[in-house]
This record gives C-alpha cells, sequence and structure tokens, in this order.
C-alpha cells in the first residue's frame, strides 16, 4: 500500500500553482507533449540529443506550427476588420437614429438592429480577439512547463506531460548564447550579466518588430478616408509596444524565444497581407490594383489574338461580328427566334457571334476575379420570421404570392371599411359566374340611379 501511495504522488506535478495551474493542466499536458513530440522529430532527421540547440529548436518549430494553426483565424480576422470598417457608416446612422433615447426598449432595438447589420454582411466583431485566445494559454503553459523544468529534473519519477525527470534536465540546461531556458531577469542559474543583456536585447527585438509591423501596416495597409481609425492605429502603433514590453523581464528567456519568433513570423504573415490582401483605399490596395491591371491586360492581349485567330479561321472579320450582332437586336425588336435564317453565310456569322460573346464573357470574369470589376451581389436572405409574416399579411389581404393587388386600399378607409371589403372579395371568389354578374348588374343599377338623382 505505502508503495502504491509512492508511485501516485511519483506520477503528479511536482509543484502546483492553486487554480492557475489547475486551468492550465490541459494546455500544460498538450504543450509539454507537442514539445518532446518536436524533439524527437528534430533528432530522428539527425540533430544532436541531450543538451542543446535541439530543445531550443523545439520551440521555435513550436511557435511556427501555432501560427500556422491558427492562420484561418487570421484570416477571418483580416476579412472581419474590413467588413467592420466597410459597415460603420451603417452603424452611425443606427447610433444617430437612437440618440438621446436611453430607455431599455430603445437600447434593445438598437443592439437588434446592430447585430442584424453584422449578420446581414457577415461581420463578427470578435473576430479579431480569436487568434490572442488561442495563443495566450499556449503561452501561459509554455511559461508554467519551462518554470516547472528544474523542479522536475531535481526529483526522479516526476514528470508533466511527455516530460519525465531526464528529459526535463536536458531541457533545464540547454542554453541561449549561454543562457538557461528556465533563466529569467531576476532569477538566474547562469551569468547573471549575461542573462540580463540577453533579455533586454530579446525584449527590444520584440518590441521593435512589433512596432516596426504596425507601423508599415498603418502607412500603407490602412485606409485613411477613417479618421477616427487612423487616429486609434497611431496612438496603437506607440503605445502596444511599450505595454508589451515589460512582460519580457519577468518571463523566462525560453518564452522570450516564442514571443521573438512570433513576431518575425507574424510580420512575414502582415507582408503576405499587405501583397494579396490589402485593406480597400489603402496605398497596398492601390499597387494591387496596378498589379492586376498589368495582369489584366496581358490576358486581354493573349485572348483577343486567339479570338482574331479563330475569326480568321472561320473567314470572318471584325465588321461581320459587327453585322452579326446588328441583325441579332434587330432580330430581338422584331420578336424573331433565328435573325441568320435565309441570310447569307448565316452559319457561320451564328459562330462568329457566340465565339464573340465567349470572349466577352471570358474578359469579363477575368476582370471580376481580379477585383478590376465588381462582382454582382449576391441577394440578401430574407428571415423565415420576415417572410412569415409577409405571407400571413398576404393572405389576409386576400392575395398570392407574386400577384398585383389591383384594388389597392385607399388610406382614407378606416380598418373595419378595409376588413369588410377584404371579407366581401374573399366571398366573391367563392361566388359562381351568375352571381356575379347579377351583382355587377344590380351595381350599375344602384349607380344609374345615383346619377338620376344627381341630375334632378
Amino acid at each position: 500500500m505505502m508503495l502504491s501511495a509512492q508511485l501516485l504522488a511519483a506520477s503528479t506535478e511536482p509543484t502546483s500553482g492553486g487554480w492557475y495551474d489547475t486551468v492550465l493542466f490541459p494546455f500544460k499536458w498538450v504543450t509539454a507533449w507537442v514539445l518532446v513530440g518536436i524533439h524527437r522529430g528534430l533528432t530522428t532527421l539527425g540533430l544532436p540529443e541531450g543538451p542543446g540547440i535541439t530543445w531550443v529548436l523545439s520551440i521555435v518549430v513550436l511557435t511556427i506550427f501555432v501560427r500556422l494553426l491558427i492562420i484561418p483565424l487570421f484570416i477571418k480576422q483580416i476579412k472581419s476588420t474590413r467588413g467592420m470598417s466597410a459597415i460603420q457608416p451603417e452603424i452611425k446612422k443606427i447610433q444617430e437614429k437612437y440618440k438621446g433615447r436611453n430607455d431599455q426598449v430603445s437600447k434593445q432595438q438598437m443592439s437588434q438592429e446592430t447585430m442584424n447589420l453584422y449578420k446581414q454582411y457577415g461581420v463578427n466583431p470578435m473576430a479579431s480577439c480569436f487568434p490572442l485566445l488561442i495563443q495566450l494559454p499556449i503561452l501561459a503553459a509554455l511559461y508554467r512547463v519551462l518554470w516547472q523544468m528544474p523542479l522536475i529534473a531535481s526529483q526522479p519519477g516526476a514528470h508533466i506531460g511527455g516530460f519525465d525527470s531526464t528529459l526535463a534536465a536536458e531541457m533545464d540546461k540547454s542554453t541561449v548564447f549561454g543562457v538557461y531556458l528556465s533563466d529569467t531577469f531576476t532569477n538566474t542559474a547562469s551569468n547573471p550579466t549575461t542573462t540580463k543583456i540577453l533579455i533586454i536585447v530579446s525584449v527590444l527585438l520584440y518590441a521593435g518588430l512589433m512596432f516596426f509591423q504596425q507601423f508599415i501596416n498603418m502607412k500603407h495597409n490602412m485606409n485613411t478616408s477613417n479618421a477616427q481609425q487612423m487616429r486609434m492605429m497611431k496612438m496603437m502603433v506607440y503605445l502596444m509596444p511599450l505595454m508589451t514590453a515589460w512582460f519580457g523581464f519577468i518571463v523566462q528567456i525560453g518564452v522570450l524565444v516564442y514571443l521573438v519568433v512570433t513576431m518575425v513570423v507574424s510580420f512575414i504573415q502582415q507582408i503576405f497581407v499587405m501583397y494579396y490582401l490589402p485593406t480597400p483605399g489603402s496605398t497596398a490596395h492601390d499597387a494591387q490594383m496596378r498589379r492586376h491591371q498589368v495582369k489584366y491586360d496581358s490576358f486581354k492581349e493573349e485572348t483577343l489574338a486567339e479570338y482574331n485567330q479563330k475569326l480568321m479561321d472561320l473567314g470572318l472579320s471584325g465588321e461581320d461580328v459587327a453585322k452579326a450582332l446588328r441583325l441579332e437586336v434587330k432580330a430581338t425588336r422584331k420578336g424573331e427566334d433565328d435573325p441568320f435564317s435565309g441570310i447569307e453565310n448565316g452559319e457561320k456569322l451564328r459562330e462568329g457571334l457566340a465565339l464573340h460573346k465567349e470572349t466577352q464573357d471570358h474578359l469579363h470574369k477575368k476582370a471580376q476575379d481580379l477585383e478590376l470589376e465588381e462582382k454582382p451581389k449576391k441577394p440578401v436572405k430574407q428571415s423565415k420570421m420576415m417572410a412569415a409574416l409577409q405571407k400571413q399579411a398576404r393572405q389576409q389581404a386576400g392575395m398570392q404570392p407574386g400577384v398585383r393587388n389591383a384594388q389597392a386600399q385607399p388610406k382614407r378607409l378606416t380598418r373595419a371599411q378595409r376588413d369588410a371589403q377584404a371579407k366581401r372579395r374573399r366571398a366573391a371568389g367563392q361566388l359562381s359566374e351568375e352571381e356575379k354578374a347579377k351583382r355587377r348588374q344590380a351595381r350599375r343599377n344602384n349607380n344609374a340611379g345615383k346619377k338620376g338623382n344627381q341630375n334632378r
């Protein structure tokens, strides 16, 4: 029984940070196993085992793996940010509509209209937070894993995830420029001066990369028409590096490696975004449009050359195609089905016109793909509730879907009068033709009597 208790104690973590470690336990377990797995993969490729560069590279690969994992969320964040920028005028209209109305009903209506606007344009205001929400638990887990490496290494049988005391000792003794991965600015097992210098350089590198990335984004990938957004971005460019720099002085060297590599990868992603997914209205977007215009001009030149060659093979010219277009327009006006029947060389004209239309369609589609022409917008889907309400209103008015109400109700009638007329129309729909004829004759006689009385 004592042996079982000892084994149970050895299978648990050596220390606990209370609720913090309890909440982070799943992330720590996954992070530890991923690090061990990456290390095994690198050693299989021929990198050295034991303490050394392989464990440092394991953190680098972990960082790249996390960044690749959140690429879909990163792209969604970009699209959502663009959408939020595009609908700002509509949001302002809603805010002006409810300005000064602080009652609960008005607040709910304003919130509902805003949410409907988000849904209509496919925008999620929280999308910009998703990449950060994924990275924060991993960053915190890596911090706690590195913090526990010396403790696990000193207790045979202890473990965290895939780390046992042997692997923990290897990672704990791995260094970056002579500084252990688990060293911090205030707590170091290596040379204190070297540790502090390395941490300061790493923090400056991290903050500098963040500033440079945000500055380039503001300079080349921001829509300058939104003055409020530009002011906010300018403030964030200078404040964010300062706000995050202090973090580097409380975490380990291993976490700083993760942060610096994250900023390097993030900077590369930003360059990719500026080139392929720039913000409309920015200088980067203008540059993309110029590149797209060059691509379109080259495509158009090749397509027209191929088109003219096919026309020559048919024995046709541009004038023949223009003639075919005029014949088609003329036949359409007259309601004729075949504009080329009975015309000399009619079949070739038909082929030449079809080739012309196909070529124009290809050019039009290419222009749309390169965003030189706006694609047709998809109709907004109607909500089920709104469709049901409209259907109910048509049924109450005795109307069929898609049928124009020829007897539209004048606004001067009361509701009781409109209900009475609707009831008579529904009843009229159930009368026989003979009864309908009698009622029409009775109305004529009644109208004639009214006119006779007016003449007297």
